[in-house]
């Protein structure tokens, strides 16, 4: 399982009929992280299908979606697949302690395709929504979580792509 103090290595994987700086639309993201390494790794599809591999654990899922005249950035994470290693009974600290994760989580992948974003200048200022997926809840509510720039801008924490 994911644990938060991982070391931020990740690597990046473009998988065709994706390109570093195409497409847009159907652009996906899958966020692993693999246990044995102890690292992140980021897979970018340009198509609607991909299988989960058996070495890693997705964390996040996202994709470029035009909605009402505008691209919107939407992740979804699986809260199953976050073994955060914090066990509160306070829900207030629990869910700071979970906000900071996935911030850090959105991060990574916005990073990720730092290069994709000089092609496409305009979608640092579009919204990234954030959907919760959990198995034992039908229901299905969007965050807004921020937008690339702000994720882009974080100095405080290195990441180091390959």
């Amino acid at each position: 399982m994911y644990h938060p103090d991982a070391s931020k290595n990740i690597s990046v994987s473009i998988v065709p009929p994706a390109t570093k700086y195409r497409p847009l639309d159907n652009r996906q993201y899958y966020l692993h992280y693999v246990e044995g390494t102890q690292e992140y790794h980021l897979l970018i599809t340009g198509s609607g299908e991909y299988e989960v591999q058996q070495n890693g654990t997705v964390l996040l899922r996202g994709e470029w979606r035009y909605c009402m005249g505008q691209y919107i950035l939407v992740l979804t994470v699986n809260l199953n697949n976050l073994s955060l290693g914090h066990h509160s009974t306070n829900p207030v600290a629990h869910n700071d302690f979970l906000k900071k994760h996935l911030e850090n989580l959105i991060q990574v992948v916005v990073q990720g395709d730092a290069a994709f974003y000089k092609y496409f200048p305009w979608l640092l200022d579009t919204k990234i929504n954030l959907q919760m997926d959990q198995n034992e809840s039908l229901r299905k509510e969007f965050i807004y979580t921020g937008r690339p720039r702000n994720y882009m801008q974080k100095q405080n924490e290195m990441i180091t792509i390959s």
